[in-house]
């Protein structure tokens, strides 16, 4: 991390004491929403360079006095909808549409209330449970969906709770979940989303959403080796429907390729059988041979 720090001080003119960082986590100080925006997108900037991206789900512009608010994680907490046990029957009763109603109605305000604080964020970390063992999730779905598409550090909740979901009781809205990840790859590829775009297509494995070809040439044209390996994985596994070419990614499998910025893939592609050539660039190198 000691590279980012140079390119940041360099770009942003930060002194010694406007900011520190533990292993890879900084806190900088700033003097507006403004200028704590700028500082984000530097060190986005910064760090694709080493093909990293920056944690949206960390990452956060906070006012010094946000201490001011403690008790609201506590108070939203108090509003999850649970399970309750029947006096009488001793029978489990799950929670009802309107409990999640008032929740989400809860959250809602709360996000509004409070602009510099995730409360979505926080509210779907604390849901997952709730959601996935809900017998309303076609609603919870939907809701979810139009939740991210409004607050894109919601895109980690919502991915482990889908698979949670579909682990648990094999029961998704297939076909609309089809249509959103189809619509949401090619707006996230133009504007290289890169981490956003590794997400859904790991939910899009796990649950096995069949995707058309002209969605997944989308990203093709990223360079990014982590997006390669997971449209490579999600074509071997037979869920592109329709006629496509990974042949422009078979550049990578080579000695050049294990130096280059796509070495993930090139060194993937040697241990699962990927590359035309075979595996031997890989196997036969000194560094990634006995690997």
């Amino acid at each position: 991390m000691s590279s980012v720090d140079v390119e940041i001080r360099r770009h942003l003119r930060i002194g010694l004491g406007d900011a520190s960082r533990f292993v890879d986590d900084y806190t900088i100080g700033c003097n507006s929403v403004a200028e704590g925006q700028r500082i984000v997108a530097e060190i986005r900037r910064a760090v694709t360079a080493y093909e990293l991206d920056i944690g949206n789900e960390k990452t956060t512009i906070q006012p010094t006095n946000h201490l001011t608010y403690v008790g609201w994680q506590e108070y939203l907490q108090s509003f999850l909808p649970k399970d309750q046990e029947d006096d009488l029957s001793g029978n489990v009763i799950k929670p009802r549409r309107s409990d999640f109603d008032r929740f989400f109605y809860v959250v809602h305000d709360m996000a509004k209330r409070h602009p510099n604080l995730n409360v979505e964020r926080f509210a779907m970390q604390i849901s997952r449970k709730a959601f996935g063992d809900s017998e309303e999730w076609r609603f919870i779905q939907d809701h979810m969906v139009s939740s991210y598409r409004r607050n894109s550090t919601l895109i980690e909740g919502l991915v482990e709770t889908i698979i949670l979901r579909y682990e648990a009781h094999g029961d998704l809205e297939i076909d609309s979940l089809t249509d959103f990840v189809s619509s949401r790859l090619p707006s996230l590829a133009a504007q290289q989303r890169t981490g956003e775009i590794i997400w859904l297509l790991y939910m899009a494995c796990k649950v096995r959403l069949r995707l058309k070809a002209s969605v997944i040439e989308h990203l093709l044209k990223i360079p990014n080796a982590l997006v390669n390996v997971m449209v490579y994985q999600f074509a071997q596994m037979g869920l592109v429907t329709g006629r496509i070419s990974l042949s422009s990614l078979q550049a990578a499998c080579s000695k050049e390729g294990l130096r280059s910025e796509m070495w993930l893939f090139a060194y993937e592609a040697a241990r699962n059988g990927w590359s035309a050539g075979g595996p031997s660039y890989c196997s036969g190198d000194d560094y990634y041979g006995p690997l």
